[in-house]
């Protein structure tokens, strides 16, 4: 049987510790014949304060803390039976997922650790994180993958649904998923959810929460899905996403199987998804005018600003023009821009200069802080044609989303059942 005992001190205890070798002797659980070091916990917390970029509160922190240890909990409970079933991680492995951290996040090649360490993180605990997800995924496929089917009728299905939604708006997204696997559960999974939405609220990064708190799959991406199909989402997270705005969060939303937080990034038809393709390669040299307004311009001061705008926009036929422009100007931010590839640039600047023939002004954009007119000055064209996307009657790529969607399904009951059998003891 599960013993859980659950001290609400636990926080005041080791994080008021004076010295590190008194918390480092400290146990903050007992997961079958195998601890959790108070260690272990500072560091996983320091790990999601690093990442999030903020300075919370005590009183923050500790209510961070129930969240993590569950999460160094779950990852023992995969290790622990990843080793009774002999599967094993290679320090290649490890050595791949670090790179791909270091890509996602911008870092160079090797840094990663080093960085870590600087902020507190012990080596070992974000080893033992990222050995405990590469497990568990080879567990998963091992033991439960080869029970899955899926029907061809399904696949029909799937199809059928994407054929009807075709047309339809794409939304790239980024999730947060809290599972509830019962009743039971339900409070203080609601608990959580919406002390992680006042974190968002905050300012704290999406991504961050995600890494350190989704319990889906995409966690260890910070949560990105990539762009979604409408329709391949459940009814209640897609009625979420056709009502927000890009660049912003939604509220917790209770799903058949949890609780969700979706952040939509952009959303594009597919008229954008073919000009998209058709840009992929594309380099444009781009100079610009910005005529800065303030948040608390009046009306009248954002009407003068925008018909200064058209009018000099109106006046430049070159980019030397353009430069001339942005010195009578006076702006700081009027000039070069140099050169980049158009789906580095924001939705909004690349539907501007997408058809913009070389040369000629664009017509005013709204911006943060200001409005800009844009010119490119050189367009490079890809040599190289885009590669073929996937046919939307692809039947072996949506037989594999359903396998993944159901493999995923099964190995959180797996987790769950695991959890409810062990021997857990919280106890610092």
């Amino acid at each position: 049987m599960k013993r859980l005992i659950l001290l609400l001190s636990i926080f005041a205890l080791w994080l008021n510790t004076p010295a590190r070798a008194q918390q480092s002797l400290g146990i903050a659980a007992v997961v079958n014949d195998e601890i959790i070091s108070a260690f272990d916990l500072e560091s996983r917390l320091n790990m999601v304060l690093y990442s999030s970029s903020r300075n919370p509160t005590p009183q923050e922190k500790e209510r961070l803390i129930p969240q993590i240890l569950r999460t160094l909990i779950d990852d023992k409970l995969k290790l622990q039976e990843a080793k009774k079933r002999n599967i094993k991680v290679s320090q290649s492995q490890i050595n791949k997922a670090i790179a791909k951290i270091e890509k996602s996040n911008r870092l160079a090649k090797g840094t990663l650790l080093d960085v870590l360490k600087k902020n507190g993180i012990a080596r070992s605990a974000f080893i033992e994180q990222i050995k405990a997800e590469i497990a568990w995924n080879k567990l998963a496929n091992r033991v439960l993958g080869t029970r899955i089917r899926v029907s061809e009728e399904e696949i029909n299905d799937r199809l059928a649904e994407f054929q009807k939604n075709k047309d339809k708006p794409e939304h790239r997204v980024s999730e947060i998923f809290l599972p509830v696997d019962s009743l039971e559960q339900e409070k203080k999974v609601l608990t959580l959810a919406n002390r992680l939405h006042q974190q968002l609220q905050k300012g704290v990064s999406f991504n961050s929460l995600a890494r350190s708190f989704s319990r889906g799959t995409t966690a260890n991406t910070g949560g990105k899905l990539g762009w979604i199909r409408q329709g391949v989402l459940g009814n209640k997270l897609q009625q979420a996403l056709d009502t927000m705005s890009p660049g912003r969060f939604s509220k917790p939303i209770r799903a058949d199987n949890g609780f969700y937080f979706l952040f939509l990034h952009e959303r594009r038809l597919p008229s954008d998804k073919k000009r998209d393709v058709a840009d992929a390669g594309t380099r444009v040299t781009l100079q610009q005018l910005f005529f800065p307004l303030s948040e608390k311009a009046t009306l009248v001061e954002r009407s003068s600003q925008l018909n200064l705008a058209k009018t000099m926009a109106s006046t430049v036929a070159s980019c030397s023009d353009m430069d001339k422009a942005g010195k009578e100007l006076g702006s700081q931010m009027s000039g070069k821009l140099g050169t980049m590839t158009m789906p580095k640039l924001p939705r909004h600047i690349r539907d501007a200069i997408s058809n913009l023939p070389v040369n000629k002004a664009s017509k005013p954009i709204k911006s943060t802080g200001g409005i800009l007119v844009l010119m490119v000055c050189h367009r490079d064209k890809a040599k190289t044609k885009a590669a073929p996307q996937p046919k939307i009657d692809d039947r072996i790529r949506v037989k594999r989303i359903l396998l993944n969607e159901r493999l995923y399904a099964a190995a959180r009951r797996f987790l769950r059942d695991l959890r409810r059998s062990a021997f857990i003891d919280i106890r610092l």
